[in-house]
């Protein structure tokens, strides 16, 4: 008897996995960083950045303006350079914006006159009572104050008139020019009087005016 072998061959087929997709790795999204709210330090700081531009405004444009009332001055007169100048309230000679100050709400700025004594004679009296003399330099104390951005109040300390000037407009200074040079010209016509009842010459302008800017 013949045995049957029987061989089953079992073939595994192993097919080739699937090329898997690559996918990026999914990067979890930062969160921004919490916004600061305004804290009152920050407040108090932005407070100050706007005052010290409108303080700073200020101080430019009261500068400037008196930087034009003096140039003026000097072209109206017509006088040699140099022979107008800026002091502080001491009768020191400043640069203008150092000379500056300001006094109950008001610009104070005092312009020295330096005259040409060429004119003036020289009697033989003057070196025993030099004192007496009209002095070569006269003090000129001026007081303004902005009103607005371009107009300032002027006026000569002591003196009745008031002027307003607006800064942008060059012609606008010449009236008030006008009264400073009339009020030059009494001061020296009365010298005579200021020596002889007040025992003295006085070199800052007197105006015997009883209304006064400060008043």
């Amino acid at each position: 008897m013949k045995r049957e072998v029987i061989v089953t061959m079992v073939v595994h087929t192993f097919q080739k996995p699937k090329d898997r997709a690559k996918t990026a790795r999914h990067q979890p999204l930062e969160s921004p960083a919490p916004s600061r709210s305004n804290s009152r330090f920050d407040a108090l700081c932005q407070s100050y950045s706007t005052s010290f531009q409108d303080v700073a405004a200020y101080l430019e444009n009261s500068a400037t303006f008196a930087e034009k009332l003096f140039q003026g001055l000097e072209r109206y007169l017509e006088c040699p350079h140099r022979h107008i100048h800026c002091c502080d309230s001491q009768g020191r000679e400043r640069g203008l914006r150092e000379a500056l100050h300001l006094e109950q709400g008001f610009w104070h700025m005092h312009l020295e006159l330096h005259l040409d004594q060429s004119l003036a004679t020289s009697p033989r009296t003057k070196r025993d009572f030099q004192v007496y003399y009209p002095p070569q330099s006269l003090m000129m104390p001026i007081l303004f104050k902005p009103i607005s951005p371009s107009q300032f109040v002027v006026q000569m300390k002591g003196a009745r008139e008031r002027f307003i000037i607006n800064g942008s407009q060059d012609h606008d200074f010449d009236t008030f020019y006008e009264m400073m040079f009339h009020h030059i010209q009494s001061h020296f016509q009365r010298m005579l009087d200021h020596i002889s009842q007040r025992s003295e010459a006085p070199n800052w302008i007197v105006i015997e005016e009883p209304f006064s800017m400060l008043e």
